[in-house]
């Protein structure tokens, strides 16, 4: 979980436009131990976005 109110990480990987947008779009990010994003999924069902993705890396 993140918290970006500057939204500079929301520019910078994609999830928002431009600074001025009013909210960024929701993405999960899978990070390897080496700290590489192995994965980005829009996230559509947030309720339930943890559920599969821990269904789908096992």
């Amino acid at each position: 979980m993140l918290c970006d109110t500057s939204r500079g990480l929301g520019l910078a990987f994609g999830a928002c436009v431009k600074k001025s947008d009013g909210f960024a779009a929701r993405f999960t990010f899978v990070i390897s131990p080496e700290g590489l994003i192995e994965q980005t999924l829009a996230t559509r069902d947030p309720a339930r976005q943890a559920e599969s993705l821990l269904a789908d890396l096992s």
